[in-house]
């Protein structure tokens, strides 16, 4: 489907306007831009496929180092190379996409959950959110939920806490507008929310699969 959707960019037509799609056009702007460096060739799935891997691993490799020490660091990502993608299927669409950005959002804010990381980390919420709607929006929940805690543990004052939440929703807000508005312009503010925000409540669920 994404292939497809990018072939179709590549060959002039605009995402929601000329055809439907009902996820954010993170994942099709990729594939887009591949096909503009190798062409239309199949073999592009596959080497996004073996990048999903590989950013999968050195992502969890740099949360896993934040908590673990020495070469034990290496268990988890191993783990999940060997065993997750097994369970969570690897092809190539946004399903394995944008917990990677989730993954670099969790980096960031164990580094310290300074205004900075934070505004970081709701940028890399939204680059999750250009890919699938609302995991990045949860990841952000999730973001400041642990950034709360931290401020807490601390003993931060009101402001200071308050300062964070607004730079990581500020981060995310700026970055995926940013992201989305030449789609939003191309095709028309009502297609891309029908399409993207009111068809998902209304129908996504209806379906066995997704319920």
């Amino acid at each position: 489907i994404f292939l497809y959707d990018a072939d179709r960019m590549i060959r002039g037509d605009v995402i929601y306007r000329d055809f439907f799609q009902f996820t954010f056009p993170g994942t099709q702007v990729l594939y887009f831009l591949l096909f503009k460096i190798f062409g239309p060739e199949y073999f592009v799935l596959g080497l996004v496929m073996i990048g999903i891997g590989a950013a999968l691993f050195w992502t969890g490799l740099m949360v896993s180092r934040q908590v673990l020490d020495g070469p034990l660091a290496y268990l988890p990502p191993v783990i999940f190379v060997f065993y997750g993608m097994r369970w969570f299927g690897m092809d190539g669409s946004h399903r394995m996409l944008g917990p990677v950005f989730i993954a670099l959002a969790v980096w960031v804010l164990m580094r310290g959950s300074t205004v900075r990381n934070a505004a970081l980390a709701g940028v890399f919420c939204a680059l999750a959110s250009f890919i699938t709607q609302p995991r990045g929006v949860y990841a952000l929940a999730g973001c400041c939920i642990f950034i709360i805690a931290a401020s807490l543990a601390r003993g931060e004052t009101f402001k200071e806490l308050a300062a964070k939440i607004v730079g990581a929703g500020a981060g995310f807000s700026i970055a995926l507008l940013l992201l989305c508005g030449y789609f939003i312009v191309a095709a028309g503010p009502y297609i891309f929310v029908e399409s993207t925000v009111l068809h998902p409540m209304k129908y996504y669920g209806l379906h066995p699969e997704n319920s």
